[in-house]
């Protein structure tokens, strides 16, 4: 075996391999998206990339969008039935020292701002 026929074999094999892992991380399944052929699980993608590479890799490739969307979409669906929206509550009132010359910011008391100094 010549070196270019090595560095094509290892080409085809990690793309391959890459192709596996990938579907396998997305969640693609048979039955994802109707698509007739490429209507395939990882296992169905990973060899048929390792025996038609030629054909089977670009058109991973080509249909990748198509099957990040249907799992977004039903993924998005359901998160909004899980989590309903809850409305954020308006902060608490600072904290305030008996007579209201101190305010505490978390860490300590410190003058408040707005209590009056003087008189007049």
């Amino acid at each position: 075996m010549n070196g270019l026929s090595a560095i094509v074999l290892l080409a085809v094999a990690g793309s391959s391999i890459w192709v596996l892992v990938d579907a396998r991380n997305l969640g693609i399944r048979r039955g994802l998206i109707d698509s007739g052929f490429a209507d395939m699980g990882p296992g169905s993608w990973f060899v048929g990339c390792l025996l038609i590479w030629i054909v089977v890799f670009p058109l991973y490739l080509a249909y990748r969008p198509r099957f990040v969307a249907a799992l977004s979409g039903g993924q998005r669906q359901e998160r909004e039935q899980a989590q309903p929206y809850t409305p954020v509550a308006p902060p608490p009132p600072p904290l305030l020292s008996p007579d209201g010359q101190w305010v505490w910011n978390g860490a300590r008391w410190v003058p408040n701002p707005n209590f009056p100094t003087g008189v007049g």
